[in-house]
């Protein structure tokens, strides 16, 4: 009798462990599933569960080189938003320069987020190793500079505050554009500028423009059409011209 208890107690303990298995592996497939959802290769991920509009969450960014925290603000009710953070892994093609870190801020839900706020946070040794001054530090996206403001600089990091407008790629670092565009020199003009299109060309002093159905006349032509002015009579042909009417 003991025997038979031993063995269904056995039995029992085996279907038990084969329930929590296979509870365990669910449970672990749903989570792969969620943290890999549209964004595989993700660094950190941020959830909202729930939040009124006109709110803000602040939340710990961990994995992303750069990046320390942020600050999310909705103009909406938002609920189950997923902010994905990822490392680029090539530079963008509108940077040109020295970099520092390369991220994504990404969202399904983009278009339900207003604006963020974000802590860079960079190792000083990483800096130098660079060439990078703690005033050269940027933030750059395809629309070009964003301002930061130096916050702090304590121990071996120096940490900024940069306000992002919207989700995309960013860069951290200094463009090389900013530092080799060559100055323009503008100079003094007597007149208006006009463009190439409607600049007038001067003609020559000698040369005369016909009207609108007169013909291009020759100098000797211009010669002719000029009026005869009589030439001045000398004392012997007033003399010679006399007798010719006395004799004539």
């Amino acid at each position: 009798m003991s025997i038979k208890k031993r063995k269904s107690g056995a039995e029992n303990y085996r279907v038990f462990s084969l329930w929590v298995s296979l509870v365990t592996v669910v449970v672990l497939i749903s989570l792969l599933a969620l943290f890999s959802l549209d964004s595989p290769t993700a660094s950190a991920v941020q959830r909202i569960s729930s939040l009124k509009a006109g709110g803000n969450l602040y939340f710990e960014i961990r994995g992303v080189e750069g990046l320390k925290d942020g600050t999310v603000y909705v103009d909406q009710n938002v609920q189950d938003v997923i902010i994905f953070f990822d490392g680029l892994p090539a530079i963008p093609s509108w940077f040109k320069g020295t970099f520092y870190s390369l991220f994504r801020v990404s969202s399904e839900d983009a278009a339900k987020l207003s604006s963020m706020d974000l802590t860079l946070k960079l190792r000083k040794e990483r800096m130098q190793d660079l060439g990078l001054k703690k005033e050269d530090i940027k933030l750059y996206n395809n629309e070009g500079e964003i301002l930061v403001q130096l916050a702090s600089e304590t121990g071996g990091y120096v940490s900024y505050l940069a306000h992002i407008p919207r989700l995309g790629d960013y860069v951290i670092g200094k463009s090389a554009l900013s530092a080799s565009s060559p100055e323009v020199s503008v100079k003094p003009s007597a007149g208006p500028l006009l463009p190439p299109s409607e600049q007038v060309p001067s003609l020559p002093s000698a040369q005369r423009t016909p009207l609108a159905g007169q013909a291009i006349q020759t100098p000797s032509e211009i010669q002719e059409d000029l009026p005869q002015v009589p030439e001045e009579e000398s004392l012997w042909m007033k003399i010679k011209r006399f007798f010719r009417n006395l004799w004539g």
